[in-house]
């Protein structure tokens, strides 16, 4: 009868084990999901802004150097990223359709939809809804002033995503690695 009692208590004794070691692997594959959604979402937001600088370049050439036609220009775009070209043809169906009364709003609604996706901040929104103003100048000058002005502080704020992107990654991959330990022996 003892032998028996000891036999079931060892293999109670197996099976919580099992389960803690099931239950630990759980909680860091688990953060290791965090993390790894967390630098797609990084990965993500710096394309975005590479690639608004890169239709602001293709714009100023296209549209100054070129004479071609704004509305014209946004239906063309190619070679970018497939979300940016098709906010390009939604800013242009826009204006072939007349729907806003300016071409700044037109790009407002196209690009400026992206802030919670990214997680952007308010400096960061008000540039890329200030850059549709370049494209939409009175004259050339003031447009060429535009695209100098707003590619430099894409620029800017690409490398300082860029930059914030490698600090924050060591920070986040050991706390939320080490977090995830703590969790695990917490709990057994």
């Amino acid at each position: 009868m003892n032998l028996e009692k000891e036999n079931y208590w060892y293999m109670a004794g197996k099976e919580r084990l099992l389960l803690k070691v099931v239950g630990s692997l759980i909680i860091l594959g688990s953060m290791a999901g965090i993390i790894f959604s967390w630098i797609e979402m990084k990965s993500k937001k710096r394309k975005y802004i590479w690639g608004i600088y890169r239709i602001m370049c293709k714009g100023e050439y296209a549209i100054l150097k070129e004479k071609q036609k704004t509305a014209d220009f946004f239906k063309g775009i190619n070679g970018i990223d497939s979300e940016l070209e098709k906010k390009c043809k939604k800013v242009a169906e826009n204006l072939y359709a007349h729907k806003f009364r300016s071409g700044e709003e037109a790009w407002v609604d196209a690009f400026g939809e992206n802030d919670k996706e990214f997680k952007m901040t308010k400096d960061e929104k008000d540039l890329i809804n200030q850059i549709g103003s370049a494209f939409f100048a009175r004259s050339s000058m003031e447009m060429k002033k535009l695209f100098g002005v707003y590619e430099e502080q894409m620029l800017q704020l690409f490398k300082a995503e860029k930059n914030s992107y490698r600090e924050s990654k060591k920070v986040v991959m050991a706390l939320g690695m080490l977090g995830s330990v703590m969790v695990i022996i917490l709990l057994i």
